[in-house]
């Protein structure tokens, strides 16, 4: 494959572009994690009713915003709309890039920073392990080892999440 020095650039702009964002959002997090009471902000919709969820998902969704405090929220609808709206938000932001040659078609190149699913990193959450989990004989270590009780994984989400989403959309 042959890179013109204008593609070699448009990638190293994206790199930046996406290092600057990581920083800012974790600067945004940190800050929102030390001074922000969410309780007494209002939700910032920009797309979408909240009024039109059901009540679990509504539900769901400001129990979401409150631990991850975002600056703003999407609700989806799937509609034409909402797809015209997105395409337009990740084109104007320079993360997809129309392709004329197809109706509807469009280019997202990955980012680098990005990473599959990671078998180390990935646990299975039951209420009895048993049920998951097969025990290996005595002195083998089990290959699917990673399972945590619901209890655990509340715990783990409260420890982490807080503020993960500052000066982002949800």
């Amino acid at each position: 494959m042959v890179l013109s020095n204008n593609t070699n650039n448009n990638i190293a702009q994206e790199a930046r572009s996406t290092s600057m964002l990581s920083e800012a959002s974790r600067v945004a997090s940190e800050a929102a994690k030390k001074n922000i009471d969410f309780q007494s902000r209002s939700l910032s919709v920009i797309y979408g009713k909240l009024v039109n969820l059901k009540p679990k998902v509504r539900n769901f969704v400001e129990e979401s915003a409150r631990l991850c405090r975002p600056a703003n929220l999407h609700i989806c609808d799937g509609s034409e709309r909402e797809m015209r709206h997105l395409l337009n938000v990740m084109q104007q932001a320079g993360m997809i890039e129309h392709l004329p040659k197809y109706k509807n078609c469009w280019l997202a190149r990955t980012d680098p920073g990005d990473v599959a699913r990671v078998e180390s990193k990935t646990f299975i959450v039951t209420k009895d392990r048993s049920e998951t989990i097969p025990t290996p004989k005595e002195g083998v270590k089990g290959l699917l080892d990673n399972w945590m009780s619901p209890e655990d994984l509340r715990a783990a989400v409260q420890e982490r999440f807080p503020g993960c989403m500052a000066g982002r959309t949800m």
